[in-house]
């Protein structure tokens, strides 16, 4: 679709937010953020390599990528209002 519309496209990955009482009886280690973001961070750069791979011999296709923090369902039906 972005493509064949010569339009940005951007990989958004959204951290699951920590509320629960499983959470709050055991306590997150204390890499648990570091390593989530780590964790998106690798997962938006495997699908650059899928998109840029998809589109190789073709105009270059601007790749945006963005690890946030939130409600996932949330999160991603606000970043498609604008997009």
């Amino acid at each position: 679709g972005a493509a064949l519309r010569r339009v940005p496209l951007t990989f958004v990955h959204v951290l699951p937010m920590a509320a629960g009482p499983a959470y709050l009886d055991m306590g997150l280690p204390e890499d648990y953020w570091g390593w989530q973001r780590k964790r998106g961070q690798e997962i938006v750069a495997l699908a650059r390599d899928v998109a840029n791979k998809a589109t190789a011999g073709r105009e270059r296709l601007q790749l945006d990528a963005d690890v946030v923090s939130g409600n996932t369902i949330g999160t991603l039906v606000d970043r498609s209002r604008h997009a």
